[in-house]
């Protein structure tokens, strides 16, 4: 039980936020469930997921509370925190207030957190047993910063702590535990991995399909065929998650690997009305994105986020709209935009006598008739489609497959990106490069030093000095001009500094 949970109440009260207070705490003890105990959270949680199947994935920065609130609105059946670092939510305070607010309307609710200490993590999942249906381990990430903080898809080959992590909460925390993962590089590796992980203790899984190294450009699709050959293999519910971008990917994916429900993540933030199989212009879902965000004290970074995602399309089209999306930071400002945005649209509909909310519009047509968004016009809400990368010309080069594999090979030792690798080399190549022989100089023909560049006699400096005061001659290469000069050893007092001579 929690100790010093603090209740923030927002407007009237009915709805108040919910933060994890300063003053909330945990026994250092935890009591320990008996097997009856942990059996009846297993299955509460089984008949709780039959009337689920759409979910809205954990999202950092965005999927904060003003955003699951609306998408409860729109077809959502449970909804995940966005990621929370354990270790700083147990000992940050002004973190802890920062990273998670809820309300009791946001419900059913699980808190995921990303950790690589077990008692860290239980310590945050009794943080917040009494104020959601769930926790959640993030064993997914796949990013640089989770393998730099050993979190993540990176703790795949530390099982024996993800094991104990997740057998520790399952022991002590009244609310179910679940596991989030990526597929491995081998199926039957995974499938391993997930009984493992059900035996420990976790209660569900959820089961992204495609591994730790689809990320940014090598994101490509989804393995559904992975997660039906997962779900068959373990006995506790599992969500499928990963390429749900349109209406009908939902039923699809649902049929195909056999899961309890399909989680959304990309898909959501491109169009929040997917999970209820609507296309609405952009401008319609972004105000009413905003009045949750108003409502439930959403930061201005998450507005910015989801602004960019719903009109990602018309903001290509009008740059200058998109930058000035990227400073503004009021209400009001933002509205502006979106009102921008929808007078621009008129008007090059009035142009072509249509009406984006009428039936002429053929909105209607569109959804039936173009799973494909390229078919929807940019002011539609539809999600954004990475190009598959065409891997058939670099299998031309055997070197640069071979480079691609050294580039790839560094990622995973330093952390640090391809982009950041070959920055680092070319900074580099200058010590790479054979330092050229060390030249050899004439010597000087009076002393043997080296002789000066250019010197005409073949003399060091001094020597030639020496040789033109005393004989009255030039040498350019040194600047002397004694033809015309007296040297300074043979004035005399009444001496004029320069002579002119005849002839």
């Amino acid at each position: 039980m929690v100790q010093g949970l603090q209740v923030q109440v927002e407007g009237d009260g009915v709805d108040g936020i919910f933060v994890v207070g300063k003053n909330a705490t945990v026994r250092s003890d935890p009591p320990t469930l008996t097997d009856a105990e942990k059996d009846a959270k297993k299955l509460r949680w089984k008949q709780k997921l039959q009337n689920m199947r759409c979910v809205v994935a954990p999202m950092v920065d965005q999927s904060e509370l003003a955003f699951r609130m609306m998408m409860r609105q729109h077809g959502a059946d449970l909804c995940f925190s966005p990621m929370i670092h354990a270790q700083l939510f147990v000992k940050d305070l002004t973190y802890r207030r920062s990273a998670l607010s809820s309300c009791p309307s946001d419900r059913p609710l699980i808190v995921q957190f990303c950790a690589n200490e077990p008692h860290m993590l239980l310590t945050a999942c009794l943080l917040v047993e009494d104020i959601c249906d769930g926790v959640d381990l993030n064993l997914g990430c796949p990013q640089l910063i989770a393998k730099r903080g050993h979190y993540g898809a990176y703790l795949e080959e530390d099982l024996d702590l993800v094991c104990e992590m997740v057998s520790l909460v399952h022991s002590h925390c009244r609310v179910p535990l679940s596991c989030k993962i990526r597929i491995l590089d081998e199926i039957g590796k995974t499938v391993n991995y997930a009984r493992a992980l059900e035996k420990a203790g976790a209660c569900m899984l959820t089961v992204h399909g495609r591994t730790r190294q689809q990320r940014g450009a090598s994101t490509g699709l989804a393995d559904w065929n992975a997660i039906r050959i997962v779900k068959r293999a373990i006995s506790i519910p599992l969500l499928a998650n990963g390429s749900i971008q349109m209406p009908d990917d939902v039923e699809r994916c649902l049929k195909m690997t056999g899961a309890n429900a399909v989680m959304s993540a990309e898909g959501v933030l491109s169009n929040p009305l997917l999970f209820e199989g609507r296309h609405e212009p952009n401008w319609v879902v972004a105000r009413e994105y905003l009045q949750y965000a108003l409502q439930y004290k959403a930061g201005v970074s998450s507005i910015r986020a989801h602004l960019f995602r719903i009109c990602h399309h018309s903001l290509l089209e009008y740059s200058d709209l998109r930058e000035k999306m990227s400073y503004v930071c009021t209400q009001r400002e933002f509205h502006e935009i979106l009102n921008e945005i929808e007078d621009r649209v008129n008007d090059v509909l009035n142009m072509k006598d249509l009406d984006p909310h009428s039936d002429n519009f053929g909105l209607s047509k569109t959804r039936a008739c173009a799973p494909c968004p390229p078919y929807l016009p940019h002011w539609i809400c539809k999600p954004y489609f990475r190009p598959l990368r065409d891997d058939s010309i670099l299998s031309n080069s055997a070197y640069r497959e071979r480079r691609r594999a050294e580039l790839d090979a560094l990622a995973e030792q330093t952390g640090l990106s391809r982009r950041q690798i070959r920055k680092r080399e070319k900074r580099r190549i200058g010590d790479r490069k054979e330092r050229s022989k060390k030249q050899s100089y004439p010597k000087c023909v009076r002393c043997s030093l080296p002789a000066s560049q250019g010197c005409i006699f073949l003399f060091c400096k001094n020597c030639c000095r020496y040789k033109t005061t005393h004989e009255r001659l030039d040498c350019k290469a040194h600047n002397f001009h004694f033809t015309v000069k007296v040297p300074l050893c043979f004035r005399e007092a009444t001496t004029s500094v320069v002579l002119q001579l005849d002839g």
